[in-house]
């Protein structure tokens, strides 16, 4: 009698699992939420700019439904104008759809009213060649460069519902399986399978499931002129790959969000963006202390309740067809439990003065086609200016209420060309942060999203500190060249990216003595970043995916230690992947 290792069953019950229940699935269709982070959402800005025009608004996600009904609903009533506008079609292009829930070419819109609920799944397993080195943090907090390059990884599968109701109201819970963060770091990073290595044993030295999901499910509504969202997605504001005020490099957010739009006098369209976002208060003991024992100076006592939101409101004009504008403010309430006032969509919450438990933010971008396919953008963020009633500083002579002067810009262009079937896009993008962007005393008035994620191989629990805006933080200055390409069933997405990261992080507590920092401050790690992702689909349900990360690092550092971070010194580093993504449709 053949003897099989319980090793090789379990590898082989858990295939057999897999296709047993990929085979009865049925991968639907649905208004689902699109934003930047999704593949190929470029096209719609570039479509716009081809035609000399810009999105009416820049705050997402926003449902495809809503994106069909506003852009048809601006065109003109002539057929021969509506014909040549791919949102006035059934469906978006198949280029744009969410991939995980389309289907058959429909989406809502053509399909019945009634309500439906339909389950889904996907495959994708993964493979990596680098010479990443181990990499075991030095605290509690993970760099955000490993943090991002543990994001990149696609989930091994996904699974979860959706439902329909009406064309109109939608939900979705979506769980996404990866490998675990710290087996991930510290054992096996060759590939996205929740195993060490290719062993596929359930044995607790081997097995690296992770449990912290899901990373998506909400509720959404929509119609012509209003959106509702509630539950966890992602967020970003602004044209900027990567916003500096709200952005979508956290892997979630925990929300509620509500946008309404409507024609106005003297301008084409006015929108109105509100978000509010609640954000894990868990501390680490020595944040707690500082937390708890640290008095504001510009406060009249200490506000140490287990407590984190953030309240954000924007405003888009679009002046003409062809220019945007948007303003907007963040509002980050720690310490204490949120009020009415702080709730209020309507007010500036500046001017609330919440001294001790709040922390404000202003923002203004805009986007603007001064010639068909060329699209100029920008970013600025303030987060803290030289309040004129305090003292200028000098050295040795702080004020204790004075906050250091912290902002960030980006600029950017980008010129696309082509047709539906056959798009490209290059463009250049510039970042700058000062060294105490998104900072402050207190943690819980940091403006960071921290994501807690548990590991049993090895037992381990570790932060990561997002920024809300940009994805590297403060003290950075960045140079992007990018270009984009689809064509038919392939897509490109490759570029250049010239980082200079001060030694400022949100974790660097305040030091008068270093309020004068310039970017980039301190020991400098300097980073050339070659990438290239590519994506083949055979058909709609099975797809090939790879990507190529070649940098060069000078002071090559982690920075997870707020009291200070060592330099490991300079490396090449590559990252060379490959998998395929399966999914069955009915």
């Amino acid at each position: 009698m053949c003897y099989m290792p319980k090793e090789v069953f379990m590898k082989f019950f858990f295939f057999l699992s897999f296709l047993t229940i990929s085979a009865i699935v049925v991968l639907a269709n649905s208004a689902t939420l699109i934003g930047p982070w999704d593949q190929n959402s470029w096209m719609i800005g570039a479509y716009l700019s081809m035609k000399g025009e810009v999105l009416p608004m820049e705050s997402w996600p926003l449902p495809e439904g809503f994106i069909k009904q506003y852009l048809s609903s601006d065109q003109s009533s002539s057929p021969s104008t509506i014909s040549h506008t791919p949102f006035a079609s059934a469906s978006l292009p198949y280029a744009i759809r969410h991939v995980p829930y389309a289907i058959n070419g429909h989406t809502p819109s053509a399909m019945s009213p009634a309500t439906t609920t339909n389950f889904f799944m996907r495959f994708s397993p993964e493979i990596s060649a680098n010479n990443w080195p181990v990499y075991i943090p030095s605290s509690s907090y993970i760099d955000l460069t490993q943090a991002y390059r543990y994001d990149s990884l696609k989930p091994w599968m996904v699974f979860g519902y959706q439902t329909n109701i009406g064309n109109k109201l939608y939900f979705l819970i979506r769980m996404d399986l990866r490998k675990e963060i710290a087996n991930f770091f510290e054992k096996d990073d060759h590939d996205n399978l929740p195993f060490t290595g290719l062993n596929f044993s359930l044995s607790p030295s081997e097995e690296a499931f992770d449990f912290n999901f899901p990373d998506e499910g909400y509720a959404s509504y929509y119609s012509k002129n209003f959106f509702f969202n509630f539950g966890r997605s992602k967020l970003s504001w602004g044209p900027m790959i990567h916003g500096l005020t709200l952005s979508d490099n956290s892997p979630y957010y925990d929300e509620g969000s509500f946008i309404y739009t409507t024609p106005a006098d003297f301008i084409k369209r006015f929108s109105f963006t509100y978000n509010a976002i609640s954000v894990n208060p868990i501390l680490t003991q020595a944040e707690y202390y500082e937390q708890s024992h640290y008095l504001d100076p510009m406060a009249d006592q200490i506000y140490d309740e287990p407590s984190k939101y953030l309240f954000a409101h924007r405003i888009d004009f679009l002046v003409t067809n062809n220019f945007r504008i948007g303003l907007g403010e963040l509002d980050l309430v720690g310490g204490k439990f949120p009020d009415l006032t702080d709730f209020n969509p309507f007010i500036i919450w500046h001017n609330v003065y919440g001294r001790g438990y709040s922390n404000s933010f202003g923002s203004l971008d805009f986007s603007y086609v001064p010639v068909k396919s060329l699209q100029l953008y920008g970013e600025f963020a303030l987060d803290q200016d030289q309040n004129p009633v305090t003292p200028e500083p000098t050295p040795g002579n702080v004020p204790a209420d004075y906050k250091p002067v912290a902002y960030g810009y980006g600029i950017g262009a980008k010129y696309s060309w082509g047709n539906w079937n056959d798009m490209s896009q290059m463009g250049v993008e510039y970042y700058y942060t000062l060294p105490w962007m998104y900072n402050r005393w207190e943690p819980y008035l940091k403006f960071t999203n921290r994501i807690m994620r548990l590991s049993n191989d090895p037992p381990s629990i570790f932060y990561t500190d997002y920024p809300f805006g940009y994805m590297y933080g403060p003290d950075a200055q960045t140079l992007d060249i990018f270009f984009r390409k689809h064509i038919d069933n392939i897509d490109i997405d490759s570029g250049f990216m010239w980082l200079r990261k001060g030694s400022n992080t949100t974790l660097t507590p305040y030091n008068p003595d270093e309020y004068y920092l310039v970017t980039p401050s301190g020991t400098v790690e300097d980073t050339k970043d070659l990438y290239t992702k590519v994506s083949f689909s055979i058909s709609e349900n099975l797809s090939l995916f790879g990507s190529m990360d070649l940098r060069y690092v000078k002071n090559f550092m982690n920075q997870d230690n707020p009291l200070g971070n060592a330099v490991l010194g300079n490396a090449w580093l590559y990252d060379f992947s490959f998998g395929f993504q399966y999914s069955y449709n009915d």
